[in-house]
């Protein structure tokens, strides 16, 4: 009763002391919804999502079960996880990415590493039967044997988290939305310190939610960049004699020769795409992603020549890439004196 009757006024003290632009907010979003965001964690009492990630009414679909679990697609028939997927991706076109998150001191996941504990449980052994392959992962990791019993815990956490990303992309819808873009993302939240690492897919790695944010930020900003650039640069190539190799040789090094002419319209369209992540366009910050931008490679350049001469460049750029060189990053090795003459025969032919 004590309970009950604290969160009935804490409801009313909500409700009593609700900001203005609040209220706005959930009566614009009373007729309908349009997440940006599918999110599948815990049930566990202790994650707090619209605190943790301040999440405004309307931008997060949200599913919560035991053990932040996905059924393999074969195996979901009837399960609400199989509902939820299906509802938020065929009702919601604006969702664009999903969040599979798990945390720190999983009972699900105690609960699957010592399947004895739940022999008062009715329902819950069957439902662990989804994360099943945590287990076997975890004996075949390189480290088993060596690690502790919290060890072995934390282990198995992170790869119930990535065995669950395994299972949602087993739902041909799922895989149908990642063609069109739609990105999946693990998650992990640590309850003590409230701090998120996030799963790196090329380091394999789990990472912090700072160094993450970074770099998808660094990635967002060349895509930019690029797509600026290339707009800029087919229509002068279109207009002039310039010789794409010529071009090439300019802008391998980095953006610079060019920069002065799309500074102004790079910074426009790096602040319509992430001015929420800043206070004004004078923000210190977003002067520091501006300077970051203008030191950044095009890593595409063959793909935004006009034809004819990007058949040319590609011939071009091709032998380059075969004699060791990569024209959109630093030289990962040197090369060799023979590799150097293929490259300027296969250069000569394409001219």
């Amino acid at each position: 009763m004590h309970i009950r009757l604290k969160l009935m006024k804490k409801a009313k003290q909500f409700k009593q002391e609700l900001h203005p632009e609040h209220q706005l907010k959930f009566k614009s979003v009373s007729e309908g919804q349009d997440p940006e965001i599918l999110v599948i964690t815990c049930v566990d009492s202790r994650i707090l999502p619209d605190t943790l990630m301040a999440i405004e009414p309307g931008e997060v679909f949200m599913h919560r079960n035991v053990g932040n679990i996905v059924p393999e697609a074969e195996a979901a028939a009837g399960t609400s996880e199989a509902a939820v997927i299906e509802f938020a991706l065929k009702k919601f076109s604006s969702i664009k990415d999903i969040i599979i998150c798990g945390h720190s001191n999983c009972g699900a996941m105690k609960g699957l590493l010592n399947p004895g504990s739940g022999k008062d449980l009715e329902f819950v052994p069957a439902w662990l039967e989804h994360a099943k392959p945590v287990t076997k992962k975890l004996e075949q990791h390189s480290c088993h044997s060596e690690l502790d019993g919290m060890e072995k815990l934390n282990l198995a956490i992170q790869l119930n988290v990535l065995t669950q990303i395994e299972h949602l992309k087993t739902y041909p819808l799922v895989q149908q939305k990642m063609k069109e873009g739609v990105k999946i993302h693990g998650w992990l939240l640590d309850i003590a310190t409230q701090a998120i690492t996030v799963y790196d897919e090329e380091e394999k790695v789990f990472i912090s939610s700072e160094a993450a944010e970074e770099k998808d930020l660094y990635a967002k900003a060349n895509t930019i960049l690029e797509e600026t650039a290339a707009a800029y640069l087919q229509a002068e190539l279109a207009k002039s004699e310039d010789n794409p190799q010529e071009v090439f040789s300019q802008l391998k090094a980095g953006v610079q020769p060019i920069w002065s002419q799309i500074e102004g319209c790079v910074r426009q369209n790096l602040w319509t795409e992430l001015q929420v992540l800043y206070k004004n366009e004078n923000d210190p910050e977003f002067e520091k992603l501006v300077e970051r931008v203008s030191q950044m490679k095009l890593r595409n350049l063959a793909e935004i020549l006009p034809e004819p001469r990007n058949r040319e460049f590609q011939a071009y750029s091709s032998a380059l890439t075969n004699s060791g060189l990569s024209f959109y990053s630093p030289l990962q090795q040197r090369v060799s004196r023979a590799g150097a003459e293929t490259a300027g025969q296969l250069h000569m032919s394409a001219l």
